[in-house]
């Protein structure tokens, strides 16, 4: 796992390193972490699974670097640490992770980076099916949404649709966790992918900028929000 910290205060960028480095080593976690105080020190940006942000530098802002970073890895999970609440649409845009305000609190910190971490875990986790014959390999990020179909299910996917004789129930216990919820009993949908949220319907994003509508229950819609919420950081 690599990590990124940047922030133009040296007090704050050596806080946020030391603790972040103590919290991947309480966990016996291999992670390599580098810091940065601007723009001009991050040069040919790599790849990277997480990401903790200034979002005032001295020759730009965080939003711009959260941007080079999701160029290099669509997955990169990005947390702001900040004082200026302005910019929270802007970074709610950018499919940010999390918002944590300055002078930051550790146990804050802390709690946002064991979600990070099980969002992480979520995000590279892979399943394997069979299809026509063959197993196919499917990292849980890319399903858009899993849905009941004749005996078994459809698994609609970054990579195409694929046919399980599993069960939606077999899905839910398997992949129910901070990253997938069900609008409806017929449909297991992947949260991060959820663009807009209604009492009936609901709106997802694929890769290619085209859209999915699902059915929203009444009966599920509570929990559904409730869980969309707690993954993209507000308040339902």
């Amino acid at each position: 796992m690599k990590v990124v910290l940047v922030d133009d205060q040296p007090d704050i960028l050596q806080a946020l390193c030391s603790n972040v480095k103590s919290f991947f080593s309480r966990r016996q976690i291999e992670a390599e972490i580098d810091s940065f105080s601007c723009l001009a020190e991050l040069g040919d940006l790599g790849i990277y699974d997480i990401a903790l942000l200034d979002i005032e530098l001295p020759d730009g802002t965080g939003l711009q670097v959260a941007k080079l970073l999701q160029a290099k890895n669509k997955n990169i999970i990005i947390l702001f640490v900040t004082s200026y609440q302005h910019y929270l649409d802007d970074a709610m845009d950018l499919n940010v992770f999390r918002y944590i305000t300055k002078p930051v609190d550790q146990e804050r910190l802390t709690r946002n980076l064991v979600a990070a971490w099980k969002r992480y875990c979520s995000q590279t986790q892979m399943i394997c099916i069979g299809y026509h014959g063959d197993t196919v390999r499917i990292c849980t990020s890319d399903i858009y949404y899993i849905s009941i179909k004749n005996r078994g299910t459809e698994l609609v996917t970054e990579q195409g649709t694929y046919e399980s004789t599993h069960s939606l129930k077999h899905w839910v216990a398997k992949l129910g966790d901070d990253q997938f919820a069900q609008p409806h009993y017929s449909y297991l949908v992947n949260l991060r992918h959820v663009i807009d949220l209604k009492k009936s319907e609901l709106t997802l994003l694929k890769e290619d900028g085209q859209t999915i509508s699902i059915p929203v229950s009444q009966r599920q819609y509570p929990a559904f929000k409730q869980s969309f919420f707690a993954m993209i950081g507000g308040a339902a």
